[in-house]
């Protein structure tokens, strides 16, 4: 490969991966957490594009509604409904016409939760998580947070 970019990281039950691009063809780098197995290089597919900007209202608000109505019922017959939090900052970037951006990272751990990064074309980073309340035995009376916020690289956020 000649010079390559990191375009998205993902993290899951001790694996980090990292999707890289070198403008023709997409690779992922595998970097186990645990024991003496080597990291390795393997082909995805050609460039598709994925890797550039682009619009991702719709997948945004598409995971927002399934938060919205997901419910769970548990002993007893009680249903946990579930719970959206969108800081006022991210709602007006929810408002725009479109969202234009790049997944940087995306991550999922097991019965806890999982969530995504967006690099967006001004620099700033809009940050979905959603938590797996009542998998994580949070007591909170919930099934799932959905939680939407805006971060600013270099102005004290941690990702």
């Amino acid at each position: 490969m000649s010079q390559v970019r990191v375009y998205s990281e993902y993290s899951s039950d001790g694996i980090d991966e990292l999707c890289v691009c070198d403008d023709t063809q997409h690779y992922r780098l595998f970097k186990p957490d645990w024991g003496d197995e080597e990291s390795r290089v393997s082909h995805q597919e050609p460039c598709d594009g994925t890797c550039q900007n682009r619009d991702w209202k719709h997948h945004i608000l598409e995971q927002i509604e399934q938060v919205r109505g997901a419910t769970i019922q548990v002993e007893g017959g009680k249903v946990l409904p579930s719970h959206i939090e969108i800081s006022s900052e991210a709602q007006a970037i929810l408002d725009r016409e479109q969202i234009i951006g790049v997944r940087i990272m995306n991550w999922y751990a097991k019965r806890c939760g999982e969530g995504e990064t967006y690099l967006l074309a001004d620099g700033q980073h809009l940050v979905v998580t959603i938590d797996y309340n009542w998998w994580s035995c949070d007591g909170i009376g919930r099934y799932k947070t959905i939680k939407v916020k805006v971060e600013h690289p270099g102005k004290g956020d941690d990702i």
